[in-house]
């Protein structure tokens, strides 16, 4: 008897007895202590998994109805029932069955109380069980529902005073965006130049002095991990695409640094693009919980791009509550062979669902459309390009001079650009990497609403590679640095 629940039973059952287990457990007995009718009354938890609130009830009094697909779940529920009193035993009965096709039972008296604890959230569509509660609950009885609450979201983003993020939570807009519909949120220290960046910034090299960037799934589609519709559709509706940099060190972490690593978010769908070294700690500043990045998409299998891809999955999978649904990795085909290799075979073959592609490929990942480009690197390498509600962002990953990069930036609202040099490639790496000059000649030439430099070499001064960029391109500059944030929004408000 297969459920939506079905595919993450197993975790599910790891977690039992667990500190969070037993905390959410007692959280919501007190509560069904406080609401509930008092004893004798009969109740019916639809969805009782193992039985932990209905064997609570019985020691209280009333008279429990438990139900549930799953076998293994209720084998559990019985085993503990057997070791508790007769007179305890006497008031439950536990029944294997769909909670819709129990209630459509013939001669079922309805009950006075009617518990669904983590049930809704799993479902794909939760009407026909909501119907069948409804069914079930006898005239003025009690429905206790525990689903997951999207309001909540806005929790994290508000304590750390992100209020915009907060707003998004809530499905609001976060406020009128700048002349052309772009916002740029950067830390001290973010170098930028030129239009309104350069109103924002103290010049090329001078602190900005605005704040950090930090922020705080949807049924898992052919693109995405487990997203909360909730999320998905508040976000939507503000029409953001907001770019988080993680790191934009190239070939190694500078002090304190991190590589290549790019959270862009639409609606509420994380995608984590290039997690290069040192990427994931950032990440857990910006997210808190390695569970929460929804897909990875790689441009190629550089360590500087792709090493923190190990610790992302260990992070979901090495713990007491791991990940219910494998993470969606795109990359060309492959490319990830080294970093999987890192753990022993089949460590993390739950943890991921690896999805390969050839570069020139389109793709669907979550609201992302996402076209590929083949550029020039030393290995098989991706430009990047993602549209979701009528913004854009173009990515280069590493690449050398092409015709291509043109086609790949076309009137971006944001191009994200690699620069490992400011002027000038060395003569061994020239047909392979990029300057921060060739990244503003596509810029102006693909008429870009913004470019981000990324991947200096470390030591490389920003404000040098700014100015290298400025001889080609006239609009915003800036050189991607970690907790710089980027919103691209309705062009022309």
């Amino acid at each position: 008897m297969s459920t939506a629940f079905t595919a993450g039973e197993q975790h599910w059952q790891a977690r039992l007895g667990k500190l969070r287990d037993v905390v959410r457990q007692e959280l919501v007995a007190r509560q069904l202590e406080r609401e509930l009718p008092a004893p004798p009354v009969r109740i019916i938890d639809c969805g009782c998994g193992q039985g932990t609130q209905a064997l609570r009830l019985a020691r209280r009094g009333y008279d429990v109805t438990g139900v549930d697909a799953s076998a293994d779940l209720l084998a559990r529920f019985e085993r503990d029932l057997a070791a508790e009193p007769a007179e305890v035993r006497g008031r439950v009965r536990a029944e294997r069955d769909m909670i819709e096709t129990y209630a459509e039972r013939a001669g079922l008296s309805r009950f006075p109380a009617v518990l669904c604890h983590g049930v809704l959230m799993c479902a794909d569509d939760p009407e026909p069980v909501l119907r069948a509660l409804a069914a079930l609950t006898a005239p003025g009885g009690v429905v206790s529902l525990l689903v997951r609450n999207g309001d909540a979201l806005a929790m994290r983003p508000g304590l750390l005073g992100d209020w915009a993020a907060c707003a998004a939570a809530f499905g609001w807009p976060a406020g009128r965006p700048r002349p052309g519909g772009h916002r740029v949120v950067r830390r001290p220290g973010v170098h930028g130049r030129g239009g309104r960046f350069g109103r924002a910034a103290a010049g090329p090299g001078g602190p900005a002095g605005l704040r950090g960037a930090s922020r705080a799934h949807r049924p898992v589609p052919a693109g995405g991990g487990a997203a909360a519709p909730d999320r998905a559709a508040a976000g939507e509706r503000n029409g953001l695409m907001r770019l988080t940099v993680l790191g934009g060190c190239g070939a190694w972490p500078g002090a304190g640094q991190a590589c290549s690593g790019y959270l862009v978010e639409h609606g509420r769908f994380r995608l984590l693009i290039d997690p290069g070294y040192a990427t994931l700690p950032r990440l857990l500043l910006t997210v808190a919980d390695a569970t929460e990045v929804d897909a990875v998409l790689v441009s190629h299998g550089h360590p500087d791009h792709c090493a923190d891809l190990n610790p992302l999955l260990r992070a979901r999978v090495f713990r007491d509550d791991p990940a219910l649904v494998p993470l969606p990795v795109y990359a060309p085909a492959g490319a990830l062979g080294p970093v999987l290799a890192l753990d022993r075979p089949g460590a993390l073959d739950d943890a991921i669902a690896l999805r390969e592609f050839t570069p020139g490929d389109r793709l669907t990942v979550g609201p992302f459309g996402v076209r590929s480009w083949p550029l020039p690197h030393f290995m098989p390498n991706a430009g990047l390009r993602l549209e979701a509600g009528g913004r854009s962002l173009a990515y280069t990953g590493d690449t050398g001079p092409s015709p291509l990069l043109t086609e790949l930036a076309d009137g971006a609202d944001v191009y994200l650009a690699e620069a490992t040099y400011p002027w000038r490639v060395p003569p061994d790496s020239e047909r392979y990497l990029s300057s921060g000059r060739l990244a503003g000649a596509v810029a102006r030439e693909a008429g870009v609403g913004r470019l981000l430099l990324t991947h200096l070499q470390p030591g490389t001064e920003p404000a040098e590679a700014v100015r290298a960029a400025a001889g080609s391109f006239p609009g915003e500059i800036a050189v991607a640095s970690a907790g710089l944030v980027a919103e691209a929004g309705p062009r022309g408000e």
